[in-house]
């Protein structure tokens, strides 16, 4: 039995029918990864794959295999077997879990973005998280961008032990957006830093085998001019996204409600409401409050629904006029932006925006824009993918009453985790909006 190029066992004669169980210590060399081949590099949009030969691969092969050499008579057999943990579930049956190769200790950050609006510091949150069987000294540095940040020490008695650490970023000197990553050195004592810290991400469903992903952790550092809004804001959950957390951290007075919590009592503290993603495709309890929530909007109040799927919705109309939404998307992310109406108040009110806003976007503008809408309705923006007609239902906004209701299908769920700057400016003038 040869493992890692390592032989084990040779010449022993296997009895018939008798099972034998053999038991290893293996040393993992610390090139190993268990990470899909395509997330080892650096990678924005495109992957990385130095290795032109893996390109096309479905899958890694197993991360760590044993060959077995077996010679019945004279024919020899060779066979070799990646290495699983088997369970066995009562309903499910067997259970195969693909070995995963992680490092001693993990880092989890409570965000991956330091995003400033003023000159005060920001909290960077994480906690540390040991594998390792044995206790576990080390400490953690922030790297990159000249940060003037202090390591920290930890300690860890065994595995699974966690120990949180806290760091004060200052405010960058000028607008921009930068990145650094968090370096860990461990158990030796020395202030020597080598390798960055890594994050695991574990996707496990029924259906298809376990990964384990092993990557860098990089933080994102925005800082930007934006206007703080005043507003008091109640959002909505839809099926998860990190809206509400995003808008937090640039100062929304943000408070994130279930749709069986609406109350007319409960608007009544806010000015602004703003609905989850596809909320209105998974709550039937939201679409037993939407009278509530257009009393609102008559009554003075805003509210904003981001994008729902046009074929899975629960209610026909999500807004106090007709309106349809479509499968329109806008892909590229980088896609021109065309002011339909330029002195809209969501493109000047508090935050004077430009075309300098919508550079920086990540994986695409937005998806199930509004494909038609009544004429109470105004589209203050269009994009446009290349070769296609420019698209106005990214935003459609009507007066209502007193109040005010937006649909918008750009994909704020995906700019604002990424610290996108303009996406916040727009986002922020949507809040503020008064007839």
């Amino acid at each position: 039995i040869t493992v890692l190029g390592v032989e084990y066992k040779s010449g022993e004669i296997l009895p018939v029918g008798i099972n034998q169980l053999d038991t290893f210590n293996i040393l993992i060399p610390n090139n190993i990864s268990s990470s899909p081949y395509w997330l080892n590099g650096a990678y924005e949009g495109m992957f990385n794959v130095t290795d032109r030969n893996l390109i096309g691969k479905a899958e890694n092969d197993p991360v760590i295999s044993f060959t077995y050499k077996i010679k019945i008579g004279t024919v020899v057999l060779n066979l070799s077997r990646g290495i699983v943990y088997k369970e066995t579930d009562d309903v499910k049956g067997e259970i195969y879990k693909p070995l995963a190769v992680v490092p001693r200790a993990i880092v989890e950050v409570v965000s991956n973005n330091l995003l400033f609006t003023d000159e005060q510091p920001r909290k960077l949150e994480m906690q540390v998280k040991s594998f390792a069987a044995d206790t576990l000294n080390g400490s953690i540095r922030l790297f990159g961008n000249k940060l003037n940040v202090k390591n920290q020490s930890f300690q860890l008695n065994k595995s699974a032990a966690t120990a949180k650490l806290t760091f004060d970023v200052q405010a960058p000197l000028e607008n921009g957006v930068k990145q650094f990553i968090i370096q860990i050195n461990e158990g030796n004592g020395s202030e020597v830093f080598g390798q960055p810290a890594k994050k695991i991400t574990i996707i496990e469903y029924d259906h298809i085998p376990r990964q384990v992903i092993v990557e860098d952790i990089i933080i994102h550092i925005a800082k930007f001019d934006a206007v703080p809004t005043t507003k008091k804001v109640l959002y909505i959950d839809g099926p998860g996204d990190l809206t509400d957390e995003s808008l937090k951290q640039v100062g929304v007075d943000i408070t994130t409600v279930q749709p069986d919590e609406i109350t007319p009592e409960l608007l009544k503290k806010y000015q602004t409401v703003i609905i989850g993603v596809r909320a209105y495709n998974v709550s039937k309890i939201l679409t037993e409050k939407q009278t509530m929530l257009m009393q609102f909007v008559q009554e003075g109040g805003l509210v904003i629904a981001q994008y729902n799927t046009s074929r899975d919705m629960l209610i026909e109309q999500i807004g106090p006029y007709p309106m349809k939404l479509s499968r329109n998307r806008v892909t590229d992310e980088n896609s021109p932006i065309v002011f339909n109406l330029p002195e809209h108040p969501i493109l000047n009110t508090p935050n004077k925006l430009s075309e300098n806003d919508f550079t920086g976007w990540v994986q695409e503008r937005g998806i199930y824009f509004a494909g038609e809408w009544s004429a109470e309705y105004v589209a203050p923006i269009s994009f446009s993918d290349p070769s296609e007609k420019p698209d106005a239902g990214g935003i459609v906004i009507t007066n209502y009453g007193k109040g005010a209701f937006m649909y918008t299908g750009i994909a704020f769920f995906r700019q604002l985790p990424a610290g996108v700057p303009g996406a916040y400016r727009l986002m922020m003038n949507m809040i503020e909006y008064k007839q």
